[in-house]
């Protein structure tokens, strides 16, 4: 560069004049540099940058990245199987793939009857957890779920982001005295329309990228409506824990999946040193993979769930109308589609859908717990609670093993026995214990109750089984050979 011939000269050898003119391009440049780097982190949607420090290759791979992950190339028609290149063709089949997806089936109301009638009778929310899940907002409140909130997100369809709302909302008494209004109002089920319009971008998971089930959808929802999630969000997790089985960790307060992991490994280490060398079967786990999970949640079953549990009607009817009367807009490559309606499922991207998930999850999961299945035994472990406040058994101890030595124990063992283990799940991702073949078709008869209570699929092609003692026998071998399981 030619300022480089200059600068690299001592300032003394210089005129003042140049100096001067020196120092203004190299703080013109330095501003450049900032803007480009603001510009940058908003585009790559990245939190990696400190004051002071700018590196835009970095941004530029990320970004580059992203749009790689979101970008359709080509798609294979589903009715024809003709590879689609065109954008409109592109847009015409992702929005086929989707009303179809979207469009519910119907239920067997006595299939959900016997799901919740599995749920014990004092798992529900008390009249002091329904008031204040229905309390009315405050503006203090509301100014601190603004400030909360996340920055750099991409909007919804209207184009503002959070950071406008945080903006303006301290400094405009009329304009939180009119999103206050429309957030109070948002608990009877009264919208603007604009909540009931969503974007929708497809980002790439693995497999053929020329089939749609392949991509995950992802909603951009209007800001404003997502505040008002986000409230009810931070409302439920309030009581969440006292619904939802200790066996379930997805989306969970002080639950985390590496307490599935610790229970796997101690489950496998004890299998191994207790396994006899008899003939018969010794326990599996099996991974149940579910096609679409949050996809395929119908809005009669989950609107009947929340009521088993307690939520109030005026509540049940706000998240009914939001969720499942959106209007959505598919965005390939940078085109938007026109809209259809969303008939089922929980649009991923809203802060309150893996909680509605657990909650429209847990009827199958208490229906397990409640069945004949026997579960895998702990025989020599006590079972230890990692929180004292949650009897969640997320924990294991042995007291006879070193190499579990560095589990930090509460307590070295309880009173009695550790139940028996039956399932261990993260959202939608199941594992369930089966002791021997014979209980096989009691896991079949509750997913089967499950699909047709609440529309889900299980994938058994995609279903792994997973001896617990490391051999598989050979009657595991033949069940999982005529379904189509696969064995790791």
């Amino acid at each position: 560069m030619l300022i480089n011939r200059y600068t690299d000269q001592p300032p003394q050898q210089r005129s003042s004049a140049l100096n001067t003119q020196i120092q203004n391009i190299e703080q013109q440049i330095d501003t450049l540099t900032q803007h480009e780097t603001q510009q940058n982190l908003l585009r790559s949607a990245t939190r990696w940058h400190e004051k002071g420090e700018r590196n835009n290759k970095y941004f530029y791979r990320v970004i580059k990245s992203r749009q790689q992950q979101q970008t359709i190339h080509s798609l294979k028609c589903s009715r024809t199987n003709r590879i689609l290149h065109d954008s409109s063709d592109l847009i015409q089949e992702t929005r086929h793939f989707y009303q179809q997806l979207y469009t519910p089936e119907e239920v067997d109301q006595h299939a959900i009857d016997q799901l919740l009638n599995n749920i014990p009778h004092d798992v529900k929310l008390t009249p002091e957890d329904a008031n204040d899940l229905t309390s009315p907002l405050s503006q203090v409140d509301m100014l601190d779920l603004i400030a909360r909130a996340p920055k750099d997100r991409s909007p919804g369809l209207d184009g503002i982001p959070f950071e406008v709302y945080q903006h303006i909302a301290p400094r405009s008494p009329h304009f939180c005295s009119l999103l206050l209004t429309i957030l109070r109002q948002a608990f009877d089920g009264f919208f603007p329309e604009s909540w009931c319009q969503t974007r929708m971008v497809l980002l790439f998971k693995k497999g053929d990228p020329e089939l749609l089930a392949n991509w995950r959808p992802l909603s951009l929802i209007n800001a404003d409506a997502k505040l008002f999630t986000k409230l009810i969000a931070n409302r439920v997790n309030s009581f969440l824990p006292k619904l939802i089985n200790p066996y379930q960790t997805g989306f969970m307060p002080h639950r985390l999946i590496s307490d599935n992991g610790w229970i796997n490994q101690v489950l496998m280490t004890n299998a191994r040193h207790t396994s006899s060398s008899s003939s018969s079967p010794s326990p599996v786990a099996v991974f149940l993979d579910q096609e679409k999970a949050y996809d395929r949640v119908h809005p009669t079953y989950l609107c009947q769930v929340l009521r088993r549990f307690g939520f109030p009607d005026s509540i049940i009817h706000s998240l009914s109308t939001l969720f499942f009367g959106t209007q959505i807009h598919v965005s390939i490559n940078g085109w938007l589609g026109s809209p259809f309606t969303q008939g089922r499922g929980l649009r991923q991207g809203d802060p309150l859908s893996p909680l509605l998930f657990n909650l429209a999850f847990e009827p199958l999961l208490r229906s397990l717990l409640a069945s004949s299945l026997r579960g895998v035994s702990l025989k020599s472990f006590s079972l230890r609670p990692q929180y004292k406040a949650n009897p969640a058994p997320v924990h294991y101890y042995d007291t006879d093993w070193n190499e579990q030595q560095h589990l930090d124990p509460i307590s070295q063992s309880l009173s009695t026995a550790p139940p028996n283990i039956k399932l261990l799940s993260y959202a939608d991702d199941l594992e369930v214990f089966l002791d021997n073949p014979r209980e096989w078709p009691i896991l079949d008869d509750l997913l089967f109750q499950y699909r047709k209570a609440s529309n889900a699929k299980v994938n058994l092609n995609k279903t792994v089984m997973m001896p617990l003692s490391g051999g598989c026998h050979e009657e595991w071998l033949s069940l999982a050979s005529s379904f189509g399981i696969s064995i790791a």
